[in-house]
């Protein structure tokens, strides 16, 4: 990439409302500088926070989709529910998940981007309260996301990261308060 189009994609405003309040967080150690986060430090941080509004965080991974046609694997974000209302984005129709299902045993659910969305199922609002099998387990697809919508990266599905938290790792970002 020219020096120009990398200076210019950095200069350019994060597409979120109030971006200037956006902070990125994540953890370090002697060894390494930069290291994801693990869902129970995030989760400590969550419930001492008093600093920022909210406190979301995300892994990005990819999930098989099965059963609907031809089988494909689509990239997915493994977000809290808080996420959302860090970034201030909605549902076009449909609805988010909840806190009280992003948690280890809430429903399995996943909100679509609008592009897999489109491109899948023909934009069929019929979709929601829909059954997706993905990895072998369904799951209820709940809301679709705006087409301009892209956190974390190029990301088709949104699923609670709180239901893996018997694993992984993950990293946050928060709204400050001020």
């Amino acid at each position: 990439m020219p020096f120009g189009k990398a200076r210019q994609e950095l200069l350019r405003p994060l597409p979120y409302d109030d971006a200037n309040q956006l902070v990125f967080l994540n953890e370090t150690s002697k060894s390494m500088s930069d290291i994801s986060i693990s869902y129970p430090n995030f989760s400590d941080w969550r419930n001492q926070n008093h600093v920022f509004e909210k406190i979301g965080v995300y892994n990005r991974n990819s999930y098989n989709l099965t059963g609907r046609g031809d089988a494909e694997r689509i990239p997915t974000a493994q977000v809290s529910a808080d996420l959302f209302a860090v970034l201030r984005v909605n549902a076009i129709f449909g609805r988010l998940y909840t806190n009280d299902e992003d948690k280890p045993g809430g429903n399995p659910v996943v909100v679509l981007g609008y592009g897999l969305w489109q491109r899948r199922f023909g934009g069929d609002q019929s979709i929601i309260n829909q059954q997706l099998t993905l990895n072998g387990k369904s799951y209820t697809v709940i809301g679709v996301l705006p087409q301009d919508f892209q956190y974390p990266s190029r990301v088709d599905m949104w699923v609670p990261v709180g239901q893996l938290s018997g694993g992984g790792d993950a990293v946050t970002a928060g709204r400050g308060s001020g």
